[in-house]
């Protein structure tokens, strides 16, 4: 069972008939999102900090090119860090899309979907979704 036992705390892998810790994985504090595929944990994590300075420098009207958000791809048996994903490459990174499955793990940032391998972290697609979705009418009003 992988959990975040704390709001700051790393991802932890808990034996699920004892409850006794397993392991403790470096590098996924602050976890938002846990998806296992097969032999990899990959996590989504959030930085309180770096979001409030965002924030900050928008009510300045500062842009900002990275995120609060990264994503950290981890060996689930042995804890080593296969890749991470943060900055730009994770700026606008949307809550509850991290998907894996297949050797692929597929996110959303901002319009953007985006699919790399699982392994390596290395990009394999990505499409932009703007004018994908149909706008949705307003309603008519009946007598």
């Amino acid at each position: 069972v992988y959990v975040a036992l704390g709001l700051a705390a790393p991802v932890t892998c808990l034996d699920a008939a004892t409850g006794e810790t397993v392991r403790v994985y470096d590098r996924t504090q602050q976890a938002d999102e846990i998806v296992c595929d097969g032999d990899v944990l990959l996590v989504v994590t959030f930085d309180y900090k770096t979001a409030d300075e965002a924030s900050a420098a928008l009510r300045r009207g500062i842009p900002t090119t990275g995120g609060p958000r990264a994503i950290v791809a981890v060996n689930a048996r042995t804890g080593k860090l296969l890749w991470r994903h943060s900055g730009a490459q994770t700026a606008g990174l949307m809550p509850t899309t991290l998907a894996a499955a297949g050797g692929r793990v597929l996110y959303q940032c901002g319009s953007e979907v985006v699919c790399v391998q699982r392994d390596t972290g290395k990009a394999v697609w990505h499409r932009d979704t703007k004018g994908a979705t149909p706008k949705a009418r307003p309603a008519k009003p009946t007598r």
